[in-house]
């Protein structure tokens, strides 16, 4: 499927995503957590969330950001046996994260290692949208929880923090036209990155 950015948002099925990870570096760390909501129409029609067994301990370091112990990865499944029906989830759907270059650095590294092939996305960046549109202390993903009083859920966990996200997209739109074209909102995205 083509995008057709003329098109509103709306025509499309939003997938907001986060991963928790056990470092900061997708060539040296690994995912450790995976969560996603699908929204479309009105309605949130799918979720994806699941704990991922990395190949070594997780240090201490990481475990105080997210809270996720080896004790509760010990037994989650490996990537490659969930990293197919994650691209099956996303495809086809326009892509939402919270500072997106780093979660899809993590997750184009976990596809590349098993020989998959990207899915069809157009993706978006919920931190640089919120940057141009909303007066916020900053606009990290916890302080716009609390600001703009979303449902937060558990910090730092994925599924969570994916909702969060995908509430945040909305909190922008409310801004604008709620009805805008995917090309609106790709102007707005690099209204913050000063794009040509």
């Amino acid at each position: 499927m083509n995008f057709d950015i003329k098109k509103s948002i709306h025509d499309y099925p939003i997938v907001a995503f986060d991963t928790e990870t056990s470092g900061a570096y997708p060539l040296e760390s690994e995912v450790i957590e995976l969560g996603a909501v699908k929204w479309y129409q009105g309605k949130i029609i799918g979720r994806f969330q699941t704990l991922l067994k990395p190949s070594k301990e997780l240090m201490p370091a990481n475990i105080r950001i997210h809270g996720i112990t080896n004790e509760m990865v010990s037994d989650a499944p490996l990537m490659k046996n969930e990293i197919l029906n994650f691209c099956e989830f996303i495809d086809n759907s326009v892509l939402l994260a919270h500072h997106a270059p780093f979660d899809l650095g993590f997750m184009a590294v976990a596809i590349e290692k098993n020989n998959l092939k990207m899915p069809n996305n157009l993706n978006l960046c919920s931190s640089l949208i919120s940057r141009v549109l909303l007066n916020t202390t900053n606009h990290k993903l916890q302080t716009l929880i609390k600001e703009l009083q979303l449902v937060g859920g558990e910090a730092h966990r994925a599924y969570d923090d994916a909702y969060a996200c995908l509430q945040v997209l909305f909190k922008c739109l409310e801004k604008l036209n709620d009805d805008l074209s995917l090309a609106q909102i790709l102007e707005v995205q690099k209204k913050d990155l000063n794009w040509k």
